[in-house]
């Protein structure tokens, strides 16, 4: 295993006896989604924007993560408390302005 997947993993491990859910983002060549899971491993909300319904489908990858962000902060209840799983991407380009989305949107994390 790299020292990043270990690193990640050691992290989830970490944060998975708070009482938080996790707000964990994926990304594609050409799309982005995300997704709130709770303790359990259930997903409560998930929005992407590989579907051809999104009205950003056509749009470049920073404006479909700064809809994703909005999309799933209004999906879920903004009094819940959440911690950011960027899984193995940085926190540059795409996600960050994914998070920063999702912040603007009222989601506290």
């Amino acid at each position: 295993m790299s020292d990043r997947k270990c690193r990640n993993r050691f992290k989830l491990l970490s944060c998975a006896g708070l009482d938080k859910l996790r707000f964990c983002v994926n990304r594609s060549c050409k799309h982005v989604s995300a997704q709130i899971i709770d303790r359990a491993g259930n997903v409560l909300a998930d929005v992407t924007s590989s579907k051809k319904t999104c009205p950003v489908y056509n749009s470049s990858k920073i404006e479909k993560a700064k809809w994703v962000g909005s999309e799933i902060a209004k999906k879920i209840d903004l009094n819940l408390s959440f911690y950011f799983d960027r899984g193995k991407y940085a926190y540059h380009g795409v996600v960050k302005n994914l998070a920063e989305s999702a912040r603007e949107s009222g989601m506290r994390f």
